[in-house]
This record gives structure tokens, sequence and C-alpha cells, in this order.
């Protein structure tokens, strides 16, 4: 926890505005926590969109092989 003071005092001592961002939160939502990102960060609404339809699926033999580690 130490650790993540330093961090909040870094960013105010900048005056730089951060976005906390919960693991379990964008494993739920990850589109609304990217839109949430996008947001924060000003991007504009069509690269966001681009950004959250997300990836195509791997199906290559290097992915299944991960796969099955």
């Amino acid at each position: 926890m130490a650790a993540a003071c330093v961090w909040q005092r870094w960013f105010a001592e900048r005056r730089i505005a951060w976005l906390r961002m919960r693991y379990d939160s964008a494993a739920a939502e990850p589109t609304a926590e990217v839109a949430r990102i996008c947001v924060a960060l000003g991007v504009a609404e069509p690269v966001a969109r681009r950004l959250i339809s997300g990836g195509a699926k791997r199906t290559d033999a290097a992915h299944a092989a991960w796969m099955l580690r």
C-alpha cells in the first residue's frame, strides 16, 4: 500500500489527474472500462469505438499451444 501512496503523492505534486482502474472491473466489463479510459484521456469517439470493438479471436496453432499449457 505504501507504493500506492507514493504514486498518489507524485501525481498530486505534478497536478496530474489520475484514473483508478480495478482489474475485476476491467475483467467483468472490459467495454465499459475502455470507454471510461477513453473519456478520461479525451480520445475521440471514432477511435474509442474501434478500441472497444475488440480484436479478432486468435485460432492459430500458437494460440492453441498456449491454451494447452
